[in-house]
């Protein structure tokens, strides 16, 4: 174990405390969102230059118009049929360096359908760098998996991405599914939201088996329950509890399971299984 078991019930609550803010303090520094501009020194070697926004699309907050220059939007060019995409979807320039790597992404053309509520509609973000657009590409493994869809021509097939991004001073995050191929010199991606446990274990199967699960991203803080484990504990669905809530229900004699199961999760290795029981009133 990285660190000491506590053993009483507010040690345990205070370490979950200590290290879930140690935790967002380590992902804030990697994933700050740019106040504005560009995301880094401009590249000496972009394929080719960009028309600049018109003024009204930059103050209106109106969605860009198409930067492709091959067609007008509404034409009949390959960007007027990213409307017809269901997931969010963009095509992306690639900028390059002297060496002829990518180090970045313009976003040419994108369509209006959000893969969470705290994201914008690509449409509302062309003509931006991919990773003013996206800061969290770079950490996350996604601006890499692209430029090699560019150098090798291999199409990206579902890729998993856990994205996570610091908007207003609160981290977000979203597992998304990713997909792409390469379009002459550029690339067409699109990405949705990866499939839920919700959507796998229905609630007839969990009522029947008596069962549930819950999800806590100790990250964004955000808590799902589904609603057989709603039932089990006799909670509001709409207001699962907290890891500290938890502790405060849980029998004295399973104070050290659950102190070593939470240690190995906090500590990031993979916990046994084990057997914790609560009080349920």
């Amino acid at each position: 174990m990285t660190f000491p078991l506590p053993d009483s019930v507010d040690a345990l609550k205070d370490m979950i405390g200590r290290e879930i803010t140690s935790l967002r303090a380590a992902v804030r520094r990697h994933a700050e969102r740019p106040l504005g501009g560009s995301c880094g020194g401009e590249p000496a070697s972009p394929l080719r230059s960009l028309a600049v926004l018109p003024a009204s699309a930059e103050t209106d907050g109106a969605a860009a118009p198409c930067l492709c220059g091959v067609h007008e939007p509404g034409g009949s060019g390959f960007c007027s049929v990213l409307a017809a995409i269901l997931a969010s979807a963009v095509l992306l320039e690639p900028i390059q360096d002297d060496t002829g790597a990518v180090r970045d992404f313009r976003i040419v053309a994108g369509n209006r359908v959000r893969s969470a509520d705290w994201l914008e509609p690509p449409e509302h973000q062309v003509g931006q760098r991919f990773l003013e657009a996206r800061p969290g590409a770079a950490s996350s493994g996604l601006l890499a998996a692209l430029a090699d869809v560019v150098d090798t021509g291999t199409p990206l097939d579902g890729l998993v991405v856990d994205y996570t991004e610091q908007r207003l001073g609160r981290i977000h995050r979203a597992p998304l599914l990713y997909y792409a191929a390469r379009c002459g010199v550029q690339v067409l991606a699109t990405w949705q939201p990866v499939q839920t446990q919700a959507e796998l274990l229905t609630i007839d199967a969990q009522f029947l088996a008596s069962m549930g699960w819950g999800h806590w991203d100790l990250l964004s803080g955000k808590i799902t329950w589904s609603e057989g484990l709603s039932r089990i504990f006799h909670a509001d669905v709409r207001m699962p509890w907290s890891l500290e809530q938890l502790c405060d229900a849980l029998l004295p004699d399973d104070l050290p399971a659950l102190a070593e199961f939470l240690s190995s999760v906090l500590a990031g290795e993979e916990p046994a299984w084990t057997r914790i029981r609560f009080l349920v009133l």
